[in-house]
């Protein structure tokens, strides 16, 4: 999952039935700063 809905609108259902789908799973990491840091310019990654 790379994108997830804000938390009062569904984001810890949506975390829990990836988790459910993903038993294997043993991080969740959630980049709370991707809003600050804005886009980025086009042709450049991560």
């Amino acid at each position: 999952m790379t994108e997830c809905p804000p938390f009062p609108v569904g984001g810890s259902e949506a975390i829990a039935q990836w988790l459910d789908r993903n038993p294997d799973a043993r991080m969740v990491v959630i980049d709370v700063f991707a809003k600050m840091r804005g886009q980025a310019p086009q042709g450049v990654s991560a």
